[in-house]
């Protein structure tokens, strides 16, 4: 006796679609989260260059506030959600730079919490 199979195709798709939309999350999340990491980087890397091209023309509180300026034109988040050091010693210059990144979905966000630091630190010599 053959049975009707009407309802497999909703069945099947009922339980292979929180997996696949679980996969979906994880893609758009953790892609979000790399290029974010990644922007913080070039930020801390445009400061910490900048730094080293101009220490010789400002002040040691002018140059951070330029360097300052410099990584929040870089970085993909707000001045809120970004923190900058520069360090000045001797003959060189360290950036860090904090970049709070915020989760897309509930994939990261169960990881992560509602924010990713991103935290970078780029060191140039002058």
């Amino acid at each position: 006796m053959i049975k009707s199979e009407k309802g497999q195709a909703i069945v099947e798709t009922a339980l292979v679609l929180p997996i696949l939309l679980l996969l979906l999350g994880a893609i758009l999340d953790f892609g979000w989260i790399f290029a974010n990491t990644y922007r913080a980087e070039h930020a801390a890397g445009v400061g910490a260059r900048y730094a080293a091209i101009y220490a010789a023309d400002m002040s040691g509180q002018e140059l951070k506030d330029a360097v300052r300026e410099k990584v929040l034109e870089n970085v993909w988040t707000d001045e809120e959600n970004t923190t900058t050091n520069v360090w000045l010693i001797y003959d060189s210059v360290t950036v860090r730079v904090e970049s709070r990144i915020k989760t897309l979905t509930f994939v990261a966000n169960t990881i992560f919490g509602d924010y990713y630091t991103a935290k970078c630190s780029v060191t140039a010599s002058f």
